[in-house]
């Protein structure tokens, strides 16, 4: 039996109401995706009446106990002046937040840490119409702020804000002090308000007037007015008399269903919001939310029944990203509406499975845990009826020619007709039925069990009859396709695929004679397994663009025709064809394009869209809404290529691609508490001036830590939003990606730095980059007067040193040149000046050090971070560096004078006449140094050296040719 195929009608509530529905308007009447805040968990008060976004991204929600603010992560809670209830909110074009209030009005700023502050505006009103009561609604209007109460509308312009100070004028009052206006306004910079009495007004060239035919209203409290279409009409909801057109001349009652005008009937209507996709969210105070068309039809209704916290909805919002905020009297709800995915849930309460679909006589069947279930699209939301109330875990349903077949393995096979049953085989495990695509009397059986594998069923007259049982294959068969009449494909649970040939079913030689006699059939097997052995693995079949597709657990398969053995099939496309992926299913969608359930996508599914012989690869990042959701299996629609079923351990999930989501919305990444000593808090988050970047702070250095908090305003699943931060001044790159929202920094060095820190959400979009600009002061001791006072003590420690070295050896000169006074004073004392010249040469090199250190030190205070701490470890280190070799010299000197006493001995009596300096020259020589060694350890220059060794040869009396390291070797 071909499987049939879904039809519109079947997310259709019946036929009339939806005649005029669009394929792109498919799969949206489930339950979106929702997140609820609860009163409890974030800890305010139960009731909430307005909601606004900032310029950042900031959620703000007016509450009965004050103002709220979320920024994906955390709530914040802020109370007004007089602490009392926030009804409503509003925002200018620069940004910046209005609040009203019970008895007070004004805007919202912050201080130079962070912290949200009140500004009220209350007392630019004269002092006799100070004492308003509710605000129940903030406008921007042409640049302009209205303020309306119950009984007033006053305004005055934003730019004009100096402080607390501003010009109010008052637009309209009335006598009484309630009840008299409501349903403030505003489009296309025209502001439209309700007064009882008279009807609904425009404020047009500072002029409050009637709009046309706006006396009808005189009875009828308008709520709110929004743009209905493109061609200017307007949509005027009242609290209890329903919705109205207004054409610009006319007003005339909405034309709804009955569906709707029931709800009417018991509800009033709070709130009205346009949504992207041109439908109508309606808050109602006992039905929730109801979201209708243009055409007054009922396409959506959210309450109690699928999980909203209260249906009494005061208030809804839209946000950036298209999602609907609803103030509720028990908590906070986002809806994510419009979608492309929509939720459905089998049974209240109860998680129901789903393990197939099916489609049989137009209507949709799920096999599931709890038995089989079909789908009445005749309400909304829609429901499902378990079918003749047999409650097992069912496996797999098929449609064919006389009713619907399900495998029930510990039931057996079942066939439905409307509400009766018939068990077909017994308790063998049977795991999957499949409806021959050749002949319509034969149904395929696989078994879960390892005593029983493949049967097949022949329809005849009196029923089924098993041809060809159990027994013959022992695998755990989980799949089967048909290749060619008489040749079956079996994909196995772990041991790749069987294919048999059945001879009786190639000829069509069977008939019900035959059948009634045959026992058996003959049956040629033969298996395949990956290719260069047997190694188990999962095994699934698809009959997919008129051939066979082998899903693997180790890439998407084909037969090795010269092998005969299975092999990697890149024809679908090269991602799949890689034994790291696997390939779970694959349906065949209206347009030849593939869904494909796999591993080798973040969310598990891709779309392959035909192009010419091969197939483009589609990543689909709206359903990474749905990552962290097991998929049991997948299911396409035939009537439209773009709409999918997901099958899941709870109802299943529609993706409609046609539906749009702005899942491409920038979004920010904002530093929101920055702490030191994880007690004292410098920075607060709410910094709501109009330029970005406030002036850095300084903070004394700590041997703790700096830490910092940060949230991103992307609010589908934020809590797997990902986060890469970097310090600047102190980290060379960013770090990896990880959904930790804090970081801390212990024992940075005095500099300044700049946090930043940017969000990557489910979508793979990138935010804003945030940033926290701080410096930190070095503790006393390494700050740089610290470092110079160093630098100056080091200095005259070293002159000091210098200067006793000076007057030791002047000192023990003095003595020498008196002992040697008599028998060689005049040479001597010549000889003592040279050495006092080469010393004074050795005080000059270490004033130039002297001047180095200086230069260095000037260099150090103009560093910054870690950089300067980086230099004064150098010059610390060239200063020891410095010292070492002084000593090293001096060391090596000793050592040489204590080895070469013979020496010198025997070199002063033959040579009386040579000087201290030069003998000292004659033992390095005789060790066989080079020049420059020599002029190192003597402290002097190289031109200094050449000459001394002329002098000393003219005093030993060598010729040029004479060798002085061998002369002075033989002393």
């Amino acid at each position: 039996m071909y499987k049939r195929h879904i039809l519109i009608l079947l997310l259709f509530t019946n036929l009339v109401l939806f005649a005029q529905k669009k394929v792109s308007d498919l799969g949206v009447y489930g339950v979106p995706y929702m997140t609820h805040y609860n009163p409890k968990d974030i800890k305010i008060h139960r009731q909430n009446w307005s909601i606004i976004q900032d310029d950042r991204g900031i959620i703000y929600v007016g509450n009965s106990n004050g103002l709220l603010t979320f920024d994906g992560t955390t709530w914040k809670h802020y109370y007004p002046p007089n602490k009392t209830a926030i009804r409503a909110l509003g925002k200018d074009t620069d940004g910046r937040i209005y609040y009203g209030a019970q008895g007070d009005f004004g805007y919202l700023a912050n201080d130079q840490a962070g912290n949200l502050l009140f500004v009220s505006l209350l007392s630019n009103l004269p002092d006799t119409k100070q004492q308003i009561k509710d605000v129940w609604s903030i406008q921007m209007i042409k640049n302009q702020i209205f303020i309306q109460t119950l009984n007033t509308i006053v305004s005055f312009q934003s730019k004009e804000i100096a402080g607390n100070k501003v010009n109010i004028i008052v637009q309209f009052e009335t006598k009484n002090s309630s009840g008299e206006i409501n349903g403030l306004s505003s489009i296309e910079d025209n502001a439209y308000f309700w007064v009882l009495g008279k009807g609904l007004m425009q404020n047009k060239n500072k002029v409050p007037v009637l709009i046309p035919d706006g006396q009808q209203f005189h009875d009828k409290e308008v709520i709110e007015v929004v743009p209905f279409s493109d061609d200017k009409k307007l949509l005027i909801a009242t609290l209890s008399n329903g919705l109205f057109i207004h054409d610009g001349s006319l007003v005339k009652k909405y034309k709804v269903s009955n569906r709707l005008k029931k709800l009417f009937i018991k509800n009033r209507i709070l709130d009205i919001e346009r949504l992207s996709d041109g439908t109508i969210a309606l808050s109602t105070s006992k039905s929730g939310l109801i979201i209708m068309n243009k055409q007054g039809q009922v396409v959506q209704t959210i309450d109690e029944s699928v999980g909203l916290p209260s249906n009494n909805v005061l208030s809804s919002f839209v946000d950036r990203q298209g999602s609907l905020w609803l103030a509720t009297a028990r908590g906070i709800s986002r809806i994510e509406t419009p979608s492309p995915i929509q939720r459905f849930f089998i049974e209240p309460d109860v998680e129901v499975s789903i393990n197939d679909f099916e489609v049989h006589k137009d209507k949709l069947f799920m096999a599931t845990k709890l038995g089989v279930y079909q789908m009445l699209t005749d309400s909304l939301p829609y429901r499902f009826k378990k079918l003749a109330n047999v409650t097992d875990n069912a496996f797999s349903i098929e449609s064919t020619n006389d009713g619907l077949m399900a495998a029930f393995p510990y039931l057996g096979v079942i066939e439905f007709d409307e509400n009766k049953f018939n068990t077909v085989v017994g308790k063998q495990l049977p795991v999957k039925v499949k409806a021959s695509r050749f002949d319509p009397n034969i149904v395929y059986i696989g078994s879960g069990g390892n005593k029983y594998g493949f049967a097949i069923l022949y329809k005849l007259e009196k029923g089924w009859k098993p041809l060809y049982v159990f027994p013959k294959v022992k695998d755990q068969i989980r799949e089967i396709q048909e290749e060619a009449p008489g040749v079956i494909w079996l994909g196995t649970r772990n041991n790749g695929y069987l294919r048999l040939e059945i001879p009786e079913l190639q000829t069509g030689t069977l008939n019900s004679t035959a059948i009634e006699n045959i026992d058996t059939l003959y049956v040629n097997q033969q298996r395949y397994t990956k290719k260069g052995g047997t190694t188990v693995f999962r095994s699934r079949l698809y009959h997919i663009n008129n051939k066979i597709e082998f899903a693997t657990t180790l890439g998407l398969r084909k037969i090795d025709s010269v092998n005969q053995q299975l092999a990697l099939d890149d024809r679908l496309h090269s991602i799949l064809a890689d034994t790291t992926k696997t390939v779970y299913i694959i349906r065949e969608a209206l347009d030849k394009s593939l869904w494909v359930y796999t591993n080798a996508t973040k969310n598990n599914i891709v779309k392959l869209r035909p192009e010419g012989s091969k197939y483009l690869w589609q990543e689909l990042p709206e359903l990474n809404r749905t990552i962290g959701t097991t998929i049991t299996d997948i299911f396409a629609s035939t009537e439209s290529s773009e709409l999918l079923f997901i099958g899941t351990p709870n109802g299943f999930i529609t993706f409609n691609s046609n539906v749009e989501r702005p899942i491409n919305t920038s979004y920010n990444a904002l530093i929101r508490e920055v702490l030191i000593e994880d007690d004292s808090l410098v920075y607060n988050g709410d910094w709501l001036h109009r330029k970005r970047n406030r002036s850095p702070d300084t903070y004394n250095f700590s041997q703790k830590a700096i830490s910092f908090s940060y949230a991103a305003t992307s609010y589908d699943l934020p809590e797997k939003t990902a986060y890469q931060y970097a310090l600047q001044g102190y980290d060379d790159t960013w770090s990896t990606w990880t959904t930790k929202n804090k970081k801390e920094y212990t024992n940075l060095p005095g500099g300044d730095y700049i946090f930043k820190v940017k969000a990557k959400n489910i979508y793979g979009i990138e935010s804003e980059v945030g940033t926290f600009s701080f410096s930190i002061k070095p503790p006393w001791y390494l700050s740089i007067m610290a470092y110079i006072a160093y630098t100056i003590a080091l200095m005259l420690s070293f002159l000091l040193l210098l200067r006793i070295r000076l007057n030791q050896v002047r000192k023990k000169q003095r003595v020498e040149m008196t002992q040697l006074e008599n028998k060689y004073l005049k040479k001597e004392i010549e000889y003592k000046k040279k050495d006092l010249s080469d010393f004074a040469v050795t005080i000059s090199q270490n004033q130039k050090w002297a001047d180095y250190l200086l230069d260095r030190v000037q260099e150090i205070k103009a560093a910054k971070g870690r950089t300067k701490g980086k230099q004064i470890e150098l010059l610390e280190q060239e200063i020891k560096d410095k010292t070492a070799i002084e000593k090293n010299k001096l060391d090596f000197q000793k050592r040489i004078d204590l080895l070469n006493n013979s020496f010198y001995d025997t070199l002063v009596k033959k040579y009386p006449d040579l000087t201290k300096t030069e003998i000292k020259l004659c033992s390095l020589i005789k060790l066989n140094l080079d020049n420059k060694d020599i002029a190192i350890l003597q402290n002097v220059t190289l031109r200094s050296v050449y000459k001394a060794r002329t002098r000393l040869r003219k005093k030993l009396k060598l010729d040029s040719d004479t060798d002085l390291v061998a002369f002075l070797k033989q002393f």
